[in-house]
This record gives structure tokens, sequence and C-alpha cells, in this order.
């Protein structure tokens, strides 16, 4: 439970569980809190929901990876009968290609997690089917 992982959706889960509320106005939950809830009676709940939360943290960090893989990706282009840069360079985006498509199973591969389901992350759903759709055409 004193996971940096722990977030507030996870405390108002345990909350939700136990019944009891926690006070979530200062920086740090007091132990007074924590010991007044009944937490024996739920062991195997509020492990879940901890151990949902570290597995939610991984998924995060994975996610924040593949942005930052794609974040410095740029398309190298090559002229084409004096029409101006129309072609895609081919080791260059070879290399891309390959990048997606591991992109592409790491974040297939994430969905499938049912602990993705627990939090939403806006923009992945719209994010696979463009690699899909991108990778197709190779």
């Amino acid at each position: 439970m004193s996971n940096q992982a722990m977030k507030k959706r996870h405390w108002d889960r345990i909350a939700a569980i136990t019944g009891h509320e926690f006070n979530f106005e200062m920086e740090s939950i007091p132990l007074k809190s924590i010991m007044e809830a009944p937490l024996l009676e739920f062991k195997e709940d509020i492990e879940d929901v901890c151990i949902a939360a570290v597995k939610e943290k991984d998924i995060e960090s994975k996610l924040s990876q593949i942005v930052a893989e794609w974040t410095v990706q740029t398309l190298q282009f090559s002229s084409f009968k004096m029409r101006g840069e129309l072609l895609l360079k081919g080791v260059e985006t070879q290399d891309i290609v390959t990048l997606m498509e591991d992109s592409l199973m790491m974040l297939s591969s994430l969905l499938s997690n049912r602990y993705f389901k627990l939090h939403s992350i806006t923009g992945t759903n719209t994010i696979i089917p463009l690699f899909s759709a991108n990778s197709d055409h190779t």
C-alpha cells in the first residue's frame, strides 16, 4: 500500500471495498486513518488493488517509452523526376517500419493486458489502428 504506484483511484477503490474514507487532503495519508480501516477483513481484495497499481504503472512506463521513441522519428524523402521530394528514402524508412511493427506488437500486448482496462489512456485506441493501417502498406 505504500508503493509509489498507488494513486488516488486506487485509494478510492480501497475506500469503496472497506467502506472507510481516507483523507487525501494531505500529501500522505496518516497512519491513524489506515489503522482505523478494516483492512484485514478485505486483505485479498486490497492486495489485488495494490498489484493492479504496480501493473498499471508498468503499462504507463511502457507507453511513455513508445511515445518517446516516436517523438524523435522523422521521415526522410528523396526527389522524384524533378517533381520534388515525393519518395521516402528506402533504408531509413525500412528502419522506421521495423520500429513501427515493434511498437504495434508492444501496444497490442498492452491492450490485451487485463490491467490496462483499469485506467484510461486517451489516444491509444486510435494509435493502434493507425499503426496497423500503415504496416499493412509495406
